[in-house]
């Protein structure tokens, strides 16, 4: 039987769980095409009725591509692969710890990190509390489906229904808004839409790709008749039937028939893996940033390069993900029992130990020019501050102003340092 939090009221809970009272429908799959992208992004522009239902319906199905999925993981990764701690004054709270290495915290990250590629995200926490019997804490929250969301400025409302716009939930506005997370821009398409081109003329690709296999993969049958023998075409097509699924024809004598293989390196087979290598490539760009640490490097300092530019990315995502969780999900933890007072969500630095060197060289130099606070180091450096602290630093400072006298320096050590 799961039990609330210490400390945690039974009104914190929220009552009136939007999602339990929209109209769901499923993704409306279908062939897509170029024609099709242009308008739906049309159709989330439009100012006086903004729909982003067509436009979220193709985002989901470009999604089945595999490439594309592989490199939208890979960014979402590499932020959920973290581990978040909730900090206050150098020192780790180890209940709200707990909260944040709840299973349900990666869900609750990756849904946010979909803004990057969806656009504007809004969810619903319904209740935090500590389940006894896994001993973990689980967060009972629902996003809420885009298609029924109109963040656009004079609405800033959650719809009943996925089409048309009726200002049935505030999102924004008490008493919703305690238990609301909100990001994104309200007009942001999200990095998918950029990407749905190269995911259409892909398919289109594999699509060609694959009728030249068909055409040109298998031995062409030829077969002939003598001219008006009508039972004797009618056999030779039966056998072809029989025979398998390679192309064939059947011609009377004297007819000529004759098939052109394209030959030129643009016309042959070359061309539509150069198209389908190139959509692959532009959708690595766009979501990570680079090709190298996805597809195939040329050089180690290229590799380098490119992992420094996909660094950056990561950095700036997990800079994202904390500014919201310190915004929004910060205050909702404190409407469920935590204290919450003078801390903040971050991530817990991992040790790169040439990094590390860098930064303790770094310091120092700058320690010798102007003073630094000791929490400052330890902030920076990543490492946990001693409890005994002050007696550790008290007893450090002693041994630097007395030297130990049981074991004087030798005479010449300590003339040589005299005159000095």
């Amino acid at each position: 039987m799961a039990k609330k939090t210490q400390n945690t009221a039974s009104k914190s809970k929220t009552k009136n769980v939007v999602v339990n009272n929209l109209t769901l429908q499923t993704v409306n799959r279908q062939t897509q095409e170029i024609g099709k992208w242009r308008q739906a992004i049309q159709s989330f522009d439009s100012i006086n009725n903004p729909n982003r239902t067509i436009l979220l319906d193709l985002l989901e199905d470009v999604m089945l591509d595999g490439h594309l999925t592989s490199v939208v993981q890979k960014r979402r990764d590499a932020v959920k692969n973290n581990a978040l701690i909730f900090n206050r004054n150098g020192k780790e709270d180890e209940e709200i710890n707990k909260v944040l290495s709840s299973p349900d915290i990666l869900n609750l990250i990756e849904d946010l990190m979909d803004t990057i590629f969806f656009g504007y995200t809004v969810i619903q926490v319904n209740n935090i509390y500590l389940d006894e019997n896994e001993d973990v804490y689980k967060i009972d929250y629902d996003l809420i489906p885009r298609k029924h969301v109109h963040p656009e400025d004079g609405f800033e409302c959650i719809s009943k229904q996925q089409s048309g716009i009726t200002k049935d939930f505030l999102f924004k506005e008490p008493p919703l808004s305690k238990y609301m997370i909100w990001a994104g821009k309200a007009k942001d398409y999200g990095l998918l839409t950029k990407a749905a081109q190269y995911v259409i003329y892909k398919r289109g690709g594999f699509g060609d790709w694959a009728e030249y296999a068909e055409l040109f993969g298998r031995p062409f049958r030829e077969a002939r008749y003598k001219n008006y023998d009508e039972a004797t075409r009618i056999e030779l097509e039966k056998m072809m039937q029989l025979y398998g699924g390679a192309g064939y024809a059947i011609l009377p004598d004297g007819a000529e028939f004759k098939l052109h293989q394209a030959t030129t390196a643009a016309s042959s087979n070359v061309l539509y893996k150069t198209l389908i290598t190139a959509c692959n490539e532009e959708m690595s760009k766009l979501i990570v940033g680079q090709t190298m640490t996805t597809d195939n490097g040329s050089s180690r300092s290229q590799g380098e390069v490119h992992q420094d530019e996909e660094d950056e990315i990561k950095a700036a995502d997990k800079l994202f993900i904390t500014m919201v969780l310190n915004s929004k999900f910060k205050s909702i933890l404190a409407l469920f029992g935590f204290n919450v007072a003078g801390g903040n969500i971050k991530y817990k630095q991992s040790i790169d130990l040439e990094a590390l060197q860098k930064k303790v060289a770094i310091l120092s130099s700058v320690k010798q020019l102007v003073p630094l606070d000791d929490d400052y180091i330890y902030d920076e450096l990543g490492i946990t501050k001693p409890k005994n602290y002050q007696a550790l630093k008290d007893e450090l400072k002693a041994e630097r102003v007395m030297p130990n006298l049981q074991d004087p320096p030798k005479p010449s050590n300590f003339l040589q340092r005299f005159f000095v």
